[in-house]
């Protein structure tokens, strides 16, 4: 909105929030400059972030900034600085081509730059161009400093390896934490995983090194790699690639550092032995079974191909009936069986014929309205970051689950009130990482489904009218079967009739093409959009003479 100032906060460390312009001082200034100029306002707050880096990855307030001013809904920002937005150059450059673009005017304290005047974006640059030399003038002599401290023998910076204190800038043993730092050698050489250790450490009620009840099982891998506690620690210069050794007090005995060192060479080399053997346990291929849904209870139909009898789809909670010993099971109300082979017929000519006299679904696969080759590398790439990260959530969940349990044991034998705090705090842990999981799962489906669709088309689009005609596999015709059709509800009619519900994942069913200008079809047209859902009857059961397993 032209008539809203949109005022931009960040700090690049905590240090400057404490002893410089801190965020609130720039969130003051920037609405009483709003005031003063007759402005709405809105604060867009990034917080504490380095503005060094080549890219925006660290700055995620800043990008939906610069979306809105894509969208053309910001005609006013407000720094404090201009370094504010970027002291790196490549970003910096990026930034001003956006704000000139749009005609965005950039307000400071001191005024307001108008881009669109050639001295006013010239000055802005050269500002810019000091404001990076000072910010690497600043960083090398930090780097000098740093470095110069680690020859002499002091530490590197920051807080202290766990198991050390600092005392005038060397490394002191902490006598309570290298308590907790050899049990975790001991475990280890004994045998024990990571994974087993941190829960070891949750039952014996030992924080983590930032305070947590819980340990993570990367904190303990840390732990085990660290060299501090064999005497020793390295420092290597990432510029001119200079390494320094240290000398450090050793923590722990040569027999535990050699007990370890052994410990770690064989459990390499067994992991490194391991071949991993995948088998296909599956035998035959079905057409249907991951559409197929039960209308009595909801279940998945499952598939049973014969040798001597007709082949049949059947409910799965039916299937169950006989092999559960559960005296509260259920089983379905629906009793006929499907004929595979006629079943597998009926859907696959129906949905040919619907989807071969859709408008729509040629409208849909036309080749320009998919994305490009470069995009969807993108989206294949954003899937298996968010899949790695379900993968670690999905094991976390099950560390605090397996906690959970152990505390609750702990309860019954000790009896604590501490326990019933940490046993609540990691139950709020759970629910958090659950949340996370859920959120990143809602991403990686739509990011799945977009791709399934891309993938879909590329492989069957050009060859639909040909479908009928090929001798394709069953898998071939359930990839196309399930990129059309999201499911098909099953429903018995009668002791021989079914009822077919086949949804579609388009209105594909019925769809009209209308002309403008049915003489002149150069003026376009419009599609009517059809239904989704197709109902069928037909014969289809077969009643087999005996259970199937």
């Amino acid at each position: 909105m032209k008539d809203t100032l949109h005022i931009y906060t960040r700090v690049s460390t905590g240090v400057q929030e404490e002893k410089g312009t801190s965020l609130s001082s720039q969130k003051e200034g920037g609405i009483s400059y709003s005031n003063k100029n007759g402005f709405k306002h809105k604060v867009w707050n990034e917080g504490s972030q380095s503005s060094s880096k080549d890219d925006l990855e660290n700055r995620p307030v800043l990008t939906k900034l610069l979306q809105e001013v894509d969208d053309g809904n910001v005609k006013h920002i407000y720094v404090y600085n201009p370094d504010r937005l970027s002291r790196n150059q490549n970003t910096w450059g990026f930034i001003r081509f956006k704000l000139l673009q749009k005609e965005v005017v950039l307000h400071t304290p001191g005024g307001k730059y108008d881009l669109t005047d050639f001295t006013t974006n010239l000055m802005l640059g050269i500002l810019s161009e000091i404001s990076q030399y000072e910010n690497k003038v600043r960083t090398e002599r930090f780097r000098v400093g740093k470095v110069q401290r680690i020859r002499e023998g002091r530490w590197k910076g920051g807080k202290p390896t766990y198991g050390y204190d600092l005392v005038d800038g060397l490394l002191v043993i902490n006598k309570e934490q290298s308590k907790i730092v050899k049990m975790i050698y001991e475990e280890y050489n004994q045998g024990k995983s990571p994974d087993k250790i941190r829960l070891l450490l949750l039952e014996k009620g030992i924080p983590s090194p930032r305070g947590n009840t819980m340990w993570s099982e990367p904190s303990i891998r840390v732990i085990l790699r660290n060299t501090h506690y064999q005497g020793y620690w390295t420092f290597t210069d990432k510029k001119t690639g200079e390494t320094i050794h240290n000398k450090c007090p050793q923590l722990l005995t040569s027999t535990t550092i050699s007990n370890y060192l052994e410990m770690k060479e064989k459990r390499t080399r067994k992991k490194s032995e391991k071949t991993e053997v995948r088998t296909d346990n599956k035998k035959y291929q079905y057409l249907l079974t991951t559409l197929l849904e039960c209308g009595g209870c909801g279940s998945r139909y499952i598939g049973n191909i014969k040798q001597k009898q007709s082949s049949v789809y059947g409910c799965r909670k039916k299937h169950n009936k006989y092999r559960t010993r559960d005296i509260h099971f259920e089983p379905c109300e629906q009793k006929r069986y499907l004929n595979l082979e006629k079943t597998d017929l009926v859907v696959w000519e129906t949905v040919l014929e619907v989807v071969e006299k859709s408008h729509l679904f040629r409208e849909l696969t036309k080749k320009e309205l998919l994305p490009t080759k470069e995009q969807q590398k993108e989206g294949l790439v954003e899937q298996g970051k968010i899949q790695t990260k379900i993968r670690k959530l999905d094991k976390e969940i099950g560390t605090i689950q397996k906690a959970i349990v152990n505390q609750e044991t702990q309860k019954v034998l000790v009896g604590s009130k501490n326990i019933d705090l940490v046993i609540k705090q990691l139950e709020q842990q759970r629910i958090e990482l659950e949340k996370n999981k859920e959120q990143l799962t809602l991403q990686i489906n739509s990011l799945s489904e977009n791709q399934k669709w891309v993938d879909w088309y590329l492989h069957f689009g050009k060859k639909i009218k040909s479908l009928r005609n090929e001798d394709i596999p069953v898998e071939e015709k359930r990839k196309f079967l399930e990129g059309v059709v999201e499911n098909i509800v099953v429903l018995e009619k009668s002791t021989q009739e079914h009822q077919l519900m086949i949804q579609f994942r388009e209105p594909y069913v019925d769809d009209k093409l209308i002309w403008k200008e049915p003489k002149n079809k150069k003026k376009g047209y419009t599609l009517k959009k059809g239904k989704k859902e197709l109902t069928i009857d037909e014969i289809l059961s077969k009643k087999p003479t005996r259970s199937y397993g």
